[in-house]
């Protein structure tokens, strides 16, 4: 058997196994759920928004302040966003009213798009502005994947505009047509 015939079985046999060792190797991986900090998908946004975001479960929500904590947990450590609505949210509702921090249930799946700004003008303090919130579960109920949507929670209403973030934070305005 010549050099060449060894090579062409040897092709030939890796080439029927590909598949499979492809699929043990996407097996292998473990399945992540949710990112804790990221970058908004693509869409119509509010003006000024440059595209936060952190996903993780709601751990806290503070009457007095309005603050909703939202943590993620990954082997052993825990990361954590501490923000508030910037106005109600609408979601809708039996009475029609926003949702209010106070009506998100501890351990709700979210995702909150944010705004980091200036507290009370002063430069150095900074604050969280949640402007919308995505819902990955409800009262321990996965939402479903076409159920899932953006809800504002902003006083600037969505702009006309498409926008684009990528990750190195280049954005891209693409008028409506």
């Amino acid at each position: 058997m010549s050099n060449r015939d060894i090579w062409a079985i040897s092709h030939n046999l890796a080439m029927r196994s590909f598949p499979y060792l492809l699929v043990l190797l996407l097996l292998s991986f473990e399945p992540i759920a949710f990112c804790q900090y990221g970058i908004a998908p693509n869409g119509y946004y509010p003006p000024h928004y440059d595209g936060n975001i952190f996903s993780g479960r709601v751990t806290a929500v503070d009457e007095a302040s309005g603050n909703i904590t939202i943590s993620f947990e990954k082997d052993k450590k825990v990361e954590t966003f501490v923000g508030h609505l910037q106005q109600g949210c609408a979601v809708p509702s039996k009475d029609g009213t926003p949702m209010t921090a106070l009506d998100l249930p501890i351990g709700t799946d979210i995702t909150a798009y944010f705004e980091t700004v200036s507290k009370d003008g002063n430069p150095v303090e900074k604050e969280n502005l949640i402007i919308g919130i995505m819902f990955h579960s409800w009262n321990g109920h996965p939402v479903r994947q076409q159920s899932k949507k953006m809800y504002l929670c902003s006083r600037a209403p969505v702009s006309g505009y498409w926008r684009c973030f990528g990750s190195a934070g280049a954005t891209c305005l693409e008028p409506p047509h």
